[in-house]
């Protein structure tokens, strides 16, 4: 009697074939998902340093203000005036201490703090390289000394991260904050 051959164990071509596209389409589907998850994860975190910067910026004038004794929005030089020069969209202040102060926005985007002058040699920079500042707005009410309570300063600005720190222009965030203080010794 003949031989006979064992059947062959082996995948054919086409079942192959099948194999490797459901197995290509499991990894293009897997891949376009971490890919999706790692931008959201950088435009988070993004959002939130941009966040922090702008807190930040935030706090430093909130107490400047509340530690000053004057306010003045768009002085012009005048000699015999306490007051620092301010023009264009600033805010001077003097605090108890006699500290002359002005914040306005630096050519770079960024908040800038200046002591005594408009011609300070050294502003410090406020906000982060990383994140520029637009819109900074200083709105004074109530700035008349006869009337009580003290002015109440309303600062406004909208920041948002420098196209370079993300490495990717899509992943820009922009945060609009306000907020209002008053002057604690009038």
């Amino acid at each position: 009697m003949p031989r006979q051959q064992p059947k062959s164990q082996g995948l054919t071509l086409i079942e192959t074939l099948v194999v490797l596209t459901i197995f290509t389409v499991i990894s293009f589907i897997a891949v376009s998902s971490i890919v999706s998850i790692v931008r959201q994860q950088q435009k988070t975190s993004t959002t939130n340093e941009t966040y922090a910067s702008a807190q930040q910026v935030m706090n430093q004038i909130s107490q400047i203000i509340r530690r000053s004794r004057e306010v003045a929005l768009h002085v012009d030089a005048d000699p015999d005036s306490e007051m620092p020069d301010c023009v264009d969209n600033c805010l001077a202040l003097v605090q108890n201490d006699g500290t002359k102060v002005i914040f306005k926005m630096g050519p770079d985007g960024a908040v800038v703090q200046l002591k005594n002058t408009l011609a300070d040699p050294a502003p410090e920079r406020l906000s982060s390289p990383a994140v520029l500042v637009d819109n900074l707005n200083f709105v004074i009410t109530d700035v008349d000394p006869a009337v009580l309570p003290p002015p109440a300063i309303t600062v406004s600005f909208s920041s948002y991260a420098a196209s370079g720190s993300t490495g990717r222009a899509s992943l820009s965030a922009s945060i609009n904050l306000e907020s209002t203080v008053v002057l604690r010794a009038y």
